[in-house]
């Protein structure tokens, strides 16, 4: 498999505790997910972790999500409209410096972004029973691949967009990009040593931007899927005043399903349009 990078400018779950939901039929939807990995750096123990999680595309509805966490023992998951819902992780606990992997799959009615938006730990009472303000837990991210297409003669590309949907700028490092015809079994068994593609950073990415690139194949990769990993830095509020850094370890899949078959006559359409996009290059 040949595989060639360009950058543009800014522009099955694991062996975990598991809660699933679905919100209607997800047959025949676009199945992806995902695993955030996120750290206490409060100076106490957190015993819960809410976070969001939208799909971008108003239309596209989220018709199942499923969360998994080592940490916490129950899942509480809301649904906020078609594309929204809020999840918290509680009935467990996490020591400060400890971190936590949320590997998170969804069902969606076509391949779309994703995002994870507004994680916070929330800490245990105070004396005399006050409430401990929650402390942000990481920066809101949100990445996709668009599924490919036949860039030029005998070459697939595959768009990769690495979202800021939060409110301060954010640093991307460490950044992976693996592509194999056949999916790992689980997140944990992806193999970052044999990524195509690595990038030190950092990348600045503006609040409400996104950076994009774009991998070449010589085949689309139709059954198989490309695994993107991570670093991002961010800031928040904190509570009490000022502003906390946030961080987190991102890693994203994506299948890459089969196409669906077009009609004999389509085919041929589109044959013919692939070979007058192809002619007109080498002109």
């Amino acid at each position: 498999m040949r595989l060639t990078l360009a950058l543009c400018a800014v522009f099955a779950l694991s062996a975990q505790t598991a809660a699933a939901i679905t919100f209607g039929t997800t047959t025949g939807d676009y199945s992806s997910g995902g695993r955030i990995t996120l750290t206490n750096d409060g100076a106490e123990t957190a015993t819960d972790l809410h976070f969001r999680v939208q799909v971008d595309d108003r239309g596209n509805p989220l018709n199942g999500i499923d969360v998994g966490n080592g940490a916490f023992g129950s899942t509480t998951i809301t649904r906020q409209d078609d594309r929204t819902v809020d999840v918290t992780l509680d009935a467990g606990a996490l020591a400060p410096g400890e971190s936590i992997d949320i590997d998170i799959r969804y069902w969606i009615g076509k391949e779309n972004e994703v995002w994870f938006q507004f994680p916070e730990w929330s800490y245990p009472d105070g004396p005399g029973g006050d409430p401990t303000p929650r402390r942000p837990a990481g920066p809101g991210t949100g990445w996709t691949w668009g599924l490919p297409y036949l860039c030029a003669l005998e070459t697939w590309c595959h768009d990769l967009e690495i979202w800021n949907v939060d409110l301060a700028p954010q640093l991307i490092e460490n950044l992976q990009i693996l592509a194999t015809d056949t999916p790992f079994a689980d997140f944990d068994s992806v193999d970052w040593a044999g990524a195509q593609f690595g990038l030190t950073g950092p990348i600045e990415i503006l609040p409400g931007e996104a950076w994009t690139f774009t991998l070449e194949t010589d085949d689309p990769l139709y059954g198989g899927a490309i695994y993107t990993g991570y670093d991002v830095t961010g800031s928040a509020a904190a509570p009490g005043g000022g502003t906390v850094t946030t961080a987190s370890v991102v890693l994203g899949e994506h299948p890459i399903p089969e196409p669906v078959p077009l009609p004999a006559a389509g085919a041929l359409m589109l044959g013919a349009l692939g070979g007058l996009a192809a002619l007109r290059r080498r002109g």
